[in-house]
């Protein structure tokens, strides 16, 4: 009886829908492997980049800052992104927050080697490497809500570092085998 109860519980459960591929992920998942804070900052921001092309592409003749100004407001509006993290002075848009506090003042940084500007975030710098992890944290809350909102994704929420990957395979090493091939198989025999 049991057993029918779960069967029925099982049929009834919908059909897996995997996400709809994006160029983002892809920034994204090297963002999380990163192991360079600066590397991982990158990569997260270009996934923004990506995600905000997808919901309000570029016009053309339109500058970098107007386009992100529209594009991060789109967002907002339309998939409740919430840029509320990077307001720094009370009663300011969140918007206008996001390009001058954080586009204007990290991204460029980052993404720049010249000082003139204003000065660049340089990787080696402890208060630099603070202010980056910082912000990227800021910017994978907003990718994350994103792709949900978007593309109805589930993100996990945890794993390993490649360090500790590393090293949990070298102990499994002498009695494990990975076995390779260009079909799948059902069993294997060892």
């Amino acid at each position: 009886e049991v057993a029918g109860d779960v069967e029925e519980k099982v049929a009834a459960l919908p059909a897996y829908v995997p996400p709809q591929h994006h160029p983002a992920y892809r920034y994204f998942r090297y963002s999380q492997a990163s192991q360079n804070v600066f590397d991982a900052y990158r990569n997260m921001f270009l996934a923004l980049e990506s995600v905000l092309d997808h919901i309000a592409s570029k016009k053309h003749g339109e500058g970098e800052t107007d386009w992100l100004r529209r594009a991060v407001s789109d967002a907002t509006e339309k998939h409740n992104a919430n840029f509320a993290s990077f307001v720094k002075q009370p009663g300011k848009d969140p918007v206008e927050s996001f390009i001058d506090a954080h586009y204007s003042a990290v991204r460029c940084a980052v993404f720049h080697a010249k000082a003139a500007g204003g000065g660049a975030l340089r990787p080696g710098s402890l208060s630099d490497h603070d202010l980056v992890l910082h912000q990227l944290l800021a910017v994978q809350t907003v990718v994350e809500h994103i792709f949900k909102a978007l593309f109805s994704v589930r993100l996990p929420h945890g794993g390993f570092f490649h360090s500790g990957f590393g090293l949990v395979l070298s102990k499994m090493e002498p009695a494990i085998h990975l076995l390779c091939g260009p079909q799948e198989l059902s069993l294997i025999h060892i």
